[in-house]
C-alpha cells in the first residue's frame, strides 16, 4: 500500500502486477495462512489485540481479506471492521470474503493509501497489518498514519518476519550467504526487527513483543513462503566475483538435504503492539 511517491518495493504486490494475476497471489495468501507459523502469528496478534464487542478496528493491507472474519468475530455483533489495501482487484476478493461469512454487516473494504488513510483522528479503537510493513519504503510513516486513526488508549498490532536473520544450514554457508542476501527482494526485509523501534517513534507507549519462531525442515516450505535462490545465482554468476560450481550447487545443496531429511532453517516473525498515549506526559516514557 503506497502513494505514487513511495511505491511497493516488491514487484508480486504492485497494483498493476495483481490485476492479472489475482488468481495466483490470493492462491498464496491462503497457503500462507493455513500454515503453522502464520496461524500462530494470528494468535499472538488477536491475544495482543485484546479486542472487545462493539469495538472498531482497521487492518492494513488486508490482501484477500483473509483476517478480517477473525477480526469480525471478536468485535460482533455491534462492532466494525474496515479492511484497506492499495489493490482494487484484492479489495475485490476481500469483499467475497466477507460476504461468504456471517460477519458480512460488520465488514467493509476500500481502496486506501497506507500513507494517507482517509479517517479521521482517533476513528478506531484498534489497528492491525501483517506482512505489509516489509513491502513499504516508509514503514514508520505507515505506523505513524496508523496511530494518528486511531484513538488515545487504542493498540496497534504488526506482524513482520526478519528475512535477514533467517538462518539456513548450508555446507557451503559463505557462497549461500551470498546468495540470500541477493534474492531478498523486499523493501525492508528486517523490517520485524525493527518493530519495536519502530513503535517507540510512532510515539507508541507500552509496547509488548512477541517472537514467533519460524522452523522449517523441507526446503520447499521457503519456496512456498515466496524465496527465489536461482535469479540470484545467475546474477552472481553474471558477475563473476564468486566461483561458478560454487553458486550452481547452493540450490542443490539445499534440495539434497531437504530429500535426506537433514534440512534445517529457522527464523522469526515478530508481533509487537503498543498503544496510543492517553496523555502528552505518558508519550514521554
Amino acid at each position: 500500500m503506497a502513494s505514487a511517491s513511495k511505491p511497493v518495493g516488491t514487484p508480486v504486490w504492485q497494483p498493476d502486477y495483481l490485476r492479472s494475476h489475482v488468481a495466483e497471489r490470493s492462491e498464496y495468501l491462503a497457503k500462507m495462512s493455513a500454515t503453522e507459523l502464520v496461524q500462530q502469528v494470528a494468535a499472538a496478534s488477536h491475544a495482543l489485540l485484546d479486542l472487545r464487542p462493539g469495538q472498531a478496528v482497521l487492518e492494513l493491507g488486508c490482501g484477500s481479506g483473509l483476517f478480517l472474519p477473525g477480526l469480525a468475530e471478536k468485535v460482533q455483533p455491534t462492532g466494525r471492521v474496515v479492511g484497506i489495501d492499495h489493490s482494487d482487484v484484492l479489495i475485490e476478493e476481500a469483499r467475497k470474503t466477507a460476504s461468504a461469512t456471517p460477519y458480512a454487516a460488520i465488514i467493509t473494504t476500500q481502496v486506501a493509501d497506507a500513507y494517507k488513510l482517509p479517517y479521521p483522528n482517533g476513528h478506531f479503537d484498534a489497528a492491525h497489518c501483517e506482512r505489509v510493513l516489509m513491502h513499504l519504503d516508509d514503514p514508520t510513516a505507515a505506523l505513524r498514519e496508523l496511530a494518528r486513526v486511531v484513538r488515545p488508549g487504542g493498540v496497534i498490532v504488526a506482524a513482520e518476519p526478519d528475512w535477514v536473520g533467517f538462518r539456513f544450514d548450508h555446507p557451503d554457508q559463505e557462497t549461500f550467504q551470498h546468495v540470500y542476501r541477493r534474492a531478498l527482494r523486499h523493501r525492508q526485509p528486517d523490517v520485524g526487527l525493527t518493530l519495536n523501534r519502530r513503535f517507540a517513534e510512532s510515539g507508541l507507549v507500552a509496547r509488548r513483543c512477541t517472537p514467533i519462531v519460524g522452523l522449517s525442515t523441507d526446503f520447499a516450505v521457503m519456496r512456498m513462503y515466496g524465496l527465489q535462490l536461482e535469479p540470484a545465482v545467475e546474477a552472481l554468476i553474471t558477475e563473476g566475483q564468486l566461483p561458478a560450481d560454487r553458486l550452481r550447487d547452493v540450490v542443490p545443496a539445499l534440495e539434497r538435504a531437504s530429500a535426506e531429511g537433514t534440512y534445517y532453517a529457522v527464523g522469526f516473525m515478530h508481533v509487537v503492539s503498543g498503544r496510543i498515549p492517553l496523555s502528552a506526559q505518558a508519550q514521554k516514557r
